[in-house]
């Protein structure tokens, strides 16, 4: 189960590598930490090829990736995704639907 920091930030990992795995994401810049509904939070960005295409090329991907420790030590996650070049649009409204998250 999910009990501190270092258990969240494991099994963020874990689900970080099978992700990108199965998906064909890797990884941006270092995890950060937050509070989603009062409960420890961790964030990722992860990048990819999207299936969105424009003029016949796949489009760059970005994937926001935020588990959210549950209070019965489960996990919760949410995976935002956009085409690279709309992500800083629409990061408002990813923001405004994290903040909606009630982890129970």
């Amino acid at each position: 189960g999910i009990s501190d920091a270092a258990s969240l930030a494991a099994a963020t990992d874990k689900l970080v590598q099978q992700i990108a795995a199965n998906n064909g994401l890797t990884q941006t810049g270092a995890p950060r930490s937050l509070q989603v509904g009062g409960q420890p939070a961790s964030a990722r960005d992860l990048r990819g090829t999207s299936a969105v295409a424009a003029n016949g090329t796949p489009q760059p991907e970005h994937d926001w990736l935020v588990t959210v420790a549950r209070p019965d030590g489960d996990l919760d996650f949410l995976i935002f995704v956009a085409p690279e070049s709309d992500f800083a649009t629409l990061q408002p409204l990813f923001n405004s639907m994290l903040a909606s998250f009630k982890p129970e």
